[in-house]
Formats: C-alpha cells, structure tokens, sequence
C-alpha cells in the first residue's frame, strides 16, 4: 500500500488548477489519468474506508479519525456518484 494517490507536484497543480485555473499539458495528462482510473481508485477508497470502520469498531483505530469523520469523508467522497 502507499501512503498517497498525487506525488506532492501533482498536489500542488491540482490545487493550483482549483485556485486559479492554471492548467498545463501535465495537468491535462493527469486529469486523463485520473478520469481512466476513476472505478479503481474509488472502489479502494471505499475499501479503505470500510477497512477503516472495521477497525475502529474492534478497538484497534484508537487516536485515529472517529466514527462520525469516517462517515463523513466516506459521504463527501461518494456523494458525487
């Protein structure tokens, strides 16, 4: 498993594009990528999400993101859909 979906460059475009509306051709490459991944990526989000639930309801997520904040991210990812 890695610990991240956009290396930090990618980040920092992406928040650029929403800030500003700056695109470039590396940002439309990875827009391609993203809508080619869409089915994958959000079928482990959701996974990991659940994973996640699981976890926090045998006691083994302590100091982690409660409940409710799972449910939320869970609802503001999938909410879209």
């Amino acid at each position: 498993m890695r610990e991240y979906i956009f290396t930090d460059r990618e980040r920092e475009l992406l928040l650029r594009w929403l800030r500003y509306g700056e695109e470039t051709g590396y940002l439309r490459q990875l827009f391609h990528r993203m809508r080619r991944s869409i089915g994958r990526l959000t079928s482990d989000l959701r996974l990991y999400l659940l994973v996640c639930k699981r976890l926090r309801a045998l006691g083994r997520w302590a100091g982690r993101p409660s409940k409710g904040e799972l449910e939320r991210l869970l609802m503001e990812v999938m909410g879209d859909e």
